[in-house]
């Protein structure tokens, strides 16, 4: 990966973390070019500085969580 390409795709997570913070979800230190978003107590998914939403369907199976997961 080119460096370019590195640092916009660590500027898209740092913003990613920072609307997600804004809208009440935790969210942990970017790690390996993804963003682990958490809710209530568990991890909903990873975002990659690609873009892509990574997620197990028991995590967004417990009430409450498919809307968390969509917004």
């Amino acid at each position: 990966m080119n460096d370019q390409n590195e640092t916009a795709q660590l500027r898209f997570l740092e913003e990613t973390a920072s609307r997600l913070r804004q809208n009440g979800f935790t969210v942990e230190p970017i790690e390996d070019h993804h963003l682990s978003v958490c809710w209530e107590k568990g991890r909903l998914c990873r975002i990659s500085g690609k873009g892509s939403v990574l997620f197990r369907q028991e995590c967004v199976d417990v009430p409450g969580a498919q809307d968390a997961f969509w917004r």
